[in-house]
């Protein structure tokens, strides 16, 4: 079975994350399974009530991978995914991408 790999993060980091999603995928040969908000392939489809989706891929992921920038800090949505990964005791890894401001 798959590991199911939540990357949590900003729509304005999309980029990066996109790279970060090819960089898993090559080096795991195809052992997990990513959710990305951002993929057009991974991501949420068209029409779909999208909070549901992502409460549901968070409840089956087995890893949240926390893309932390100064866009994710600013972000309430992503506070709020990372305090839901936090509160279903999910390991929660931080990738931190500087500069990241220490206040607003």
């Amino acid at each position: 079975m798959k590991a199911q790999v939540f990357l949590s993060h900003s729509h304005q980091d999309s980029e990066l994350v996109q790279a970060l999603e090819q960089f898993i995928e090559s080096g795991t040969g195809g052992a997990v399974e990513l959710f990305n908000t951002s993929s057009r392939t991974q991501g949420i489809k068209p029409g779909a009530d999208w909070v549901r989706a992502i409460d549901r891929s968070l409840e089956t992921a087995d890893v949240v991978l926390a893309v932390i920038s100064d866009n994710y800090r600013d972000s309430e949505f992503c506070l709020v995914e990372l305090g839901a990964a936090w509160a279903l005791a999910k390991r929660t890894i931080p990738l931190i991408c500087p500069p990241v401001r220490q206040s607003k």
